[in-house]
């Protein structure tokens, strides 16, 4: 019997492997601004995958602004009205609702794979190797999205390697106002990579957003903005 559950065990795993080597984008880390991504993206008819080597969740409660309220509606992610244009959330609560719609409409979400090196095609990035049961893999898609926040792992990986082409300055210390900078910023580095929400600032030297996380969002829903035109 446990022979038999085995192999279709292996047999459920490499048919994931399957979708994520047919993603139109595939997403590096699991920070609030790339599942943002992954949700709109997924709605417009894109394969979307998002790995991680792990699941962080940094703090417990943000706030965001109320232009919000149909995408917490739409995830089912409770809110308290606290000031006037800002609501109340439960972080946790919100990866974990995003994450729930995410695989509810397709996206295949996979933890445990930690990205080791990157696939160059001249100054274009056009795949990267993961590891997996200890084995590296190739995977090749059309665009890579880092989302893996305060220490972009992709972004830092590149320039191990490719110094001549990023560069990552670090974020500055929090400031409400000036984090909006990070939408502003959001979007393609390179050929086939772009950056989101924390792995902008701390590529760009912006400073981090405090609790309130609408820029983080922002970010998201922009960068989904600018890869449907990428694509379409």
């Amino acid at each position: 019997m446990f022979k038999d559950i085995f192999k279709k065990i292996i047999h459920k795993e490499y048919n994931k492997l399957e979708e994520l080597y047919n993603s139109d984008v595939i997403i590096i880390g699991t920070e609030i601004s790339g599942l943002v991504t992954a949700y709109y993206l997924s709605k417009l008819g894109y394969k979307v995958s998002v790995i991680d080597d792990d699941f962080r969740n940094e703090q417990k409660f943000c706030i965001v602004n109320k232009d919000f309220e149909k995408f917490l509606k739409e995830i089912n992610v409770g809110y308290d009205d606290i000031h006037e244009g800002y609501f109340l959330i439960d972080n946790f609560e919100l990866i974990l609702k995003l994450i729930s719609c995410l695989i509810d409409s397709g996206v295949n979400i996979f933890l445990g794979l930690s990205v080791k090196e990157v696939i160059f095609e001249g100054k274009r990035l056009v795949g990267i190797v993961v590891h997996y049961n200890d084995k590296p893999i190739e995977i090749y898609s059309k665009i890579f999205i880092d989302s893996t926040g305060r220490d972009p792992k992709l972004i830092s990986i590149i320039e191990s390697c490719e110094k001549d082409l990023i560069k990552k300055k670090g974020s500055r210390n929090i400031n409400v106002e000036d984090s909006y900078s990070i939408v502003e910023y959001t979007g393609k580095v390179l050929e086939g990579l772009y950056v989101v929400g924390l792995s902008v600032a701390e590529l760009y030297g912006l400073p981090k957003p405090g609790v309130d996380i609408t820029p983080i969002l922002l970010s998201g829903k922009r960068l989904s903005e600018i890869i449907y035109e990428e694509l379409k």
